[in-house]
């Protein structure tokens, strides 16, 4: 590796972390990534650039902004049950004596965005507030486009 110049490139998942960073770290070879940094790496203890933004801060300064007592999280992959653990710990670790603001997350896991009118239906059954808080973690722009289609179609919380 003296004689070049080495770059690693690849999609970070929660089972890949560890075994990139070992890589980067031993053989002192950047790391690049399309995906999201992961929120306890410290920058200055690895070789790993990601380009895609952590916005588990920004979902945890809305809460306490908006100081919403309830919240919809809804995920579809590995990394987006990560993010909301995340999130939870952030939020156990700010609000540790502070009954006030304590928030109600119900969370589900989407198998099959394209399909996920039954989850939603049931989603919108569940708490009849006029105002539902709802945060979606998908994996693609895609997905978010099919949930927001299944979400105009079917006109939830108007029955």
């Amino acid at each position: 590796m003296k004689s070049g110049v080495f770059l690693f490139y690849g999609v970070t998942d929660i089972r890949s972390r560890n075994i990139i960073r070992d890589f980067t770290r031993t053989f002192h070879m950047p790391y690049l990534s399309p995906s999201m940094a992961p929120l306890e790496i410290k920058p200055n203890q690895n070789f790993e650039i990601h380009m895609k933004p952590d916005y588990s801060l920004a979902i945890i300064d809305m809460i306490e902004y908006f100081g919403w007592p309830r919240m919809h999280y809804l995920y579809d992959s590995d990394d987006g049950l990560n993010r909301l653990q995340m999130v939870l710990a952030a939020l156990r670790n700010t609000r540790e004596g502070d009954f006030s603001s304590q928030i109600t997350v119900i969370a589900r896991r989407l198998y099959n965005v394209e399909n996920a009118h039954d989850e939603l239906r049931q989603m919108d059954r569940m708490v009849m507030d006029d105002e539902k808080v709802i945060v979606f973690d998908l994996s693609t722009e895609r997905d978010y486009r099919s949930i927001l289609k299944q979400v105009k179609r079917n006109m939830f919380h108007r029955c």
